[in-house]
């Protein structure tokens, strides 16, 4: 089998059909804007910066200007632990919130029609497929690092 042609072919349909499943409000999320709000909501409570870098493996630096962006669009709200005055807490606000269930809802609907059209056996397969894809190239970058 050849992997590598594979590999080459899943790239070339998720860099070209990728922008079939954004949004026009996503589009204004540039650069990790709407996965980091997306984790500090379903974390559900204050989040420093340094574990949403580590949790999106992406450097602090960026997660600084992601914060910075956010933070000027009023989705979340940057403050001081009470424990450790050192120490800076994210948090979502309502208006994150409500962005955030807006980008995902729209998301899940158009991947519901996406399974909807392959029908019942295809979607479970892909879903089973895809979870196997998750774990086993978790298993490959921990191996890399």
């Amino acid at each position: 089998m050849e992997y590598r042609r594979l590999a080459d072919e899943y790239c070339n349909l998720h860099f070209t059909y990728a922008k079939e499943f954004t949004s026009t409000v996503a589009q204004l999320f540039e650069h990790g804007e709407l996965r980091a709000l997306l984790y500090i909501c379903k974390k559900n409570e204050a989040v420093a910066p340094g574990e949403l870098a580590e949790e999106l493996r992406i450097s602090s630096g960026r997660i600084a200007n992601i914060l910075k962006n956010l933070e000027k669009k009023k989705y979340i709200i940057r403050g001081r632990s009470g424990e450790d005055r050192r120490k800076v807490l994210v948090t979502v606000t309502d208006a994150g919130v409500k962005c955030a269930n807006k980008e995902y809802e729209i998301y899940r609907d158009r991947f519901e029609g996406v399974l909807r059209e392959m029908g019942e056996d295809d979607a479970k397969e892909l879903l089973h497929l895809f979870k196997k894809a998750l774990q086993i190239s978790g298993k490959v970058i921990n191996s890399e690092c």
